[in-house]
């Protein structure tokens, strides 16, 4: 066995279709720069909405299949955190440049978002050396509002309660996922919400 392949079995598993979720989430990545290049060359709504209707469903189908064939490893599941960020910063991009005024109006939002995510990948790297892979509630909620928002945005130029909405989870998920990365003693790995933080400690020190 090469050691390339090594490396891919203790990271997907040796299951005979344990690339699909990878795969998967790889594709969702590959859509980050479609996002920016549609925003400068082509200006689709259609492309925007098919795009974001791929990255929304990929997103849910990894972890689905990834637990499903008992691939679901640790480094698969920052993997897709880490491709989560780099698309969404990506359509920010697109947002930015399809539709200026609305970023402009909320500018300052928005910037805050990114600031938390940084906060969270910063303080995930300074104390275990690794992205982020919490998954929360709060979390979910957010991506399931952020993927409406955008796709009302980006499809049909609509914002409303919907854009608020979702800055405001936006908010929540962010402190809490930076509040779990600060009390937890190892990576935290699909932490369901901070009420649960107590019991992942015991569990950690257990595990010594």
């Amino acid at each position: 066995m090469s050691p390339m392949t090594r490396y891919f079995e203790q990271s997907v598993g040796p299951a005979p279709l344990g690339w699909v979720p990878a795969a998967l989430t790889a594709s969702r990545l590959a859509l980050a720069p479609v996002m920016v290049v549609n925003a400068y060359a082509w200006g689709s709504e259609t492309l925007f909405v098919v795009a974001l209707c791929w990255a929304f469903v990929s997103d849910i189908y990894d972890g689905v299949i990834a637990r499903w064939l008992k691939v679901d490893t640790p480094l698969v599941r920052r993997f897709d955190s880490a491709t989560d960020m780099v698309f969404y910063l990506s359509t920010l991009w697109a947002v930015g440049v399809a539709h200026t005024d609305v970023f402009m109006q909320y500018v300052w939002p928005l910037m805050g978002l990114v600031a938390l995510e940084v906060a969270c990948n910063t303080v995930s790297c300074w104390r275990f050396g690794r992205l982020p892979a919490t998954h929360t509630y709060t979390a979910k909620c957010w991506g399931i509002s952020l993927f409406a928002a955008l796709v009302l945005l980006l499809g049909f130029g609509v914002t409303g309660w919907v854009f608020t909405l979702m800055l405001a989870l936006g908010y929540v998920a962010g402190v809490e996922v930076l509040a779990i990365l600060l009390l937890s003693k190892r990576p935290p790995v699909d932490v369901a919400g901070l009420w649960l933080i107590q019991r992942l400690r015991l569990n950690q020190e257990m595990q010594r």
